[in-house]
């Protein structure tokens, strides 16, 4: 895997050369605390089919995005993702039936407090309409999710239902790479911009199960797709230090 180097600044870590490293070039996703799923755009653990057969060029559906983690919480769907070459590679939901998750409804998604941390690499598409990135779906309609919002601001799902609610942050640019880091309390939310805080929210009746789904490119199996290209996502239980986040956020700012 190749090195990241990052040079840190008042607006969070912009990239730089012959800069130094936040946790060292060889840091990794497998290093957090409570690390329940990673899932990033590496083509040995996307699959055509049901992990038999790996990619092997650009336009290939991706039935099978493999857990790095080492929970092999895998994720699948016959609907599947394009995968897509470039300066990096991703996969490339339509925003209108691409989708791809783990829906066996036993991934810990927040410990015994309810406190939880979620992260994605992604570049929203021009797609109207709620952008969901990544999701894990809890049990009801409450749970918080990354995404964005007709890809003019990041936000928070706070509740499914018509009328869907959002923490809106700082303006996002449609076809730009970001990465975005929420943590979760029992208290609020406070989701990162590129390790820029949009500031700590609180919840209006979070539902915060400790097991449930994952899903990416929609907020069910079947339901709300959305579109944009996804570069990587990582979920992990209890609490994310400042310096967990930021090496997370260097890590993942280097996947696209």
């Amino acid at each position: 895997m190749p090195s990241r180097f990052w040079a840190a600044s008042g607006n969070g870590l912009l990239p730089g050369s012959n800069m130094f490293a936040v946790s060292g070039a060889s840091w990794t996703p497998a290093s957090l605390p409570g690390l329940q799923l990673w899932v990033e755009n590496d083509p040995t653990t996307m699959f055509t089919d049901a992990g038999i057969t790996p990619v092997s060029a650009s336009g290939q559906t991706v039935k099978q995005w493999n857990d790095k983690s080492g929970h092999a919480r895998n994720l699948n769907s016959d609907a599947g993702a394009t995968y897509t070459t470039g300066t990096k590679p991703y996969l490339q939901f339509n925003g209108t039936s691409s989708t791809i998750q783990n829906s066996s409804n036993t991934i810990p998604l927040s410990d015994a407090s309810g406190y939880f941390y979620l992260a994605v690499a992604v570049s929203f598409d021009t797609n109207t309409g709620l952008q969901i990135a990544a999701s894990g779906i809890f049990s009801g309609n409450n749970s918080p999710r990354l995404g964005n919002s007709s890809c003019t601001s990041q936000g928070i799902v706070h509740n499914t239902t018509p009328g869907l609610t959002t923490d809106n942050g700082p303006a996002l640019t449609a076809g730009t790479p970001v990465v975005l880091i929420m943590t979760v309390s029992s208290t609020g939310v406070e989701t990162f911009v590129d390790n820029v805080s949009n500031g700590a929210t609180a919840m209006s009746n979070p539902d915060l199960s400790t097991v449930g789904n994952f899903y990416v490119g929609s907020l069910g199996a079947g339901t709300n797709f959305t579109g944009g290209k996804i570069f990587g996502s990582v979920l992990g239980t209890g609490t994310l230090s400042s310096t967990d986040r930021a090496s997370l956020q260097t890590y993942m700012h280097g996947l696209p």
